[in-house]
């Protein structure tokens, strides 16, 4: 499965606009749930960003959103595959089969472990499921 959605996500700064989406995607298209993720650092607003270094580290993503049911559901975290033969600051991950079974906004987290249970450094992102059109039976 092919990388479907690119996004740049700075781990140390969040988006200003609350309406900002990093991409997105369509209720029941699961062709279109591969993600890239590039991981930079900045240290001060406006400034130059710089590669977040993965090397050793382990990186997982989470997933809040409203289901079919109107209910607030947080998702297990996943783990991410470091593309290296991209650059050591690049991660991909799947989007569930039951977020985009739903739709509406949702809020990703990665997550970057040392190890099993330190957390060095995590971001939030938003993205945008689309409600697909039904056609008459």
């Amino acid at each position: 499965m092919s990388v479907t959605n690119i996004f740049d996500l700075n781990l140390n700064q969040q988006n200003n606009n609350e309406n900002y989406y990093c991409f997105f995607v369509n209720q029941g298209d699961y062709a279109t749930r591969t993600i890239q993720a590039n991981l930079y650092i900045t240290y001060t607003v406006g400034s130059t960003r710089i590669e977040y270094n993965l090397t050793d580290e382990t990186v997982k993503v989470l997933y809040e959103y409203t289901n079919s049911s109107g209910i607030v559901t947080i998702t297990t975290e996943d783990s991410c595959t470091k593309a290296t033969s991209i650059g050591n600051n690049v991660v991909t991950f799947l989007l569930p089969d039951d977020v985009l079974d739903n739709y509406g906004d949702v809020t990703g987290q990665i997550k970057i472990y040392q190890d099993v249970a330190d957390i060095l450094n995590t971001a939030s992102f938003r993205f945008r499921v689309n409600k697909s059109i039904i056609s008459p039976v």
